[in-house]
Formats: structure tokens, sequence, C-alpha cells
């Protein structure tokens, strides 16, 4: 968040009245479970925050603070999904944060899949011209979907 962002924030926070800034705060904790149904701890607490705090500076929000029933808010939590990752697609941070979290679960399945591969079939396969190589990466790439399609890092931002 730039400091102009930032500073355009705390003005308008600044000029809301009493429900306005309880509107504010329901509209900002939908965004934050938003986050955490998505991405979990995969998104550093630090990015979510930011997101979630400049949620007022998305037009629908300043129209719903200021009572206008024209840009509606999202209902239900699917509108709520596509808003967390309008999010997190929008601000490059978030997409560093998200792909360093990837990339420690790669690793750490990684470590996992050698582990369990016995030593003397680890050297055959590494022997064999790439053949360790594609089996680790291949049970990665299974180990990691199937984390990803669990909820691997949910629970709390």
């Amino acid at each position: 968040m730039g400091t102009y962002d930032l500073n355009r924030i705390e003005n308008l926070e600044r000029g809301l009245t009493q429900p306005q800034a309880e509107k504010l705060e329901k509209v900002r904790q939908n965004m934050a479970l938003s986050l955490a149904r998505e991405y979990g701890n995969r998104l550093s607490p630090m990015m979510a925050e930011k997101l979630v705090r400049e949620v007022i500076l998305r037009p629908e929000v300043l129209a719903h603070l200021e009572g206008a029933t024209v840009a509606e808010l999202p209902s239900e939590v699917g509108g709520w999904a596509r808003w967390a990752c309008d999010g997190v697609s929008g601000c490059e941070l978030s997409q560093r944060s998200l792909a360093a979290s990837d990339d420690d679960l790669r690793e750490r399945l990684k470590n996992e899949v050698l582990a369990e591969i016995p030593r003397a079939r680890k050297m055959a396969m590494a022997r064999d011209e790439g053949k360790l190589d594609l089996y680790v990466s291949e049970r990665v790439a299974q180990r990691f979907e199937h984390e990803i399609a669990k909820g691997y890092g949910h629970g709390g931002v």
C-alpha cells in the first residue's frame, strides 16, 4: 500500500459517521473471512490485513457507506470469494506471498517424498537417468494439488 493509498484510506475513515464506520467494519469482516476461506495461511497475515484495509477504496463500498443501493455488495459466500480473489490478483505483494507459501509447501512435500523412498531404491532411481527427479516431481505435484484441494493452510488469517 503506497503512501497515497494509506493517506486516502485514513482520510476516508476519519470522515465516517458512526453508522458508516459500523457498516465498514462489517464489510471488512466479510472480506477477512473470505480471504481466510480462499487462502487460509497461504496468504501472509500482513497481506490479508492490507487487502481488508483497502476495501474502503472500492467504489461499491463507498456507495454502500453513503447508503446507495445501486452498487451492491456481495450477499453470498461466492461473491465475497470473488472479491477476495480480485483483491489478491490485483496486488503483486499478495501474489508473491502466495507463491512463497506454495514454494514452502512444495519443498516440504519434496522432502517427505524423498524420505519415504528406501535408500537403495533412491540410488537405483538416481542412476536411471532422471527417473528419481521425475518420480519426485510427479508425487510432489499430486500431493500439492491434494493439499490445496483439501484446504491446505486454511485456518485463520
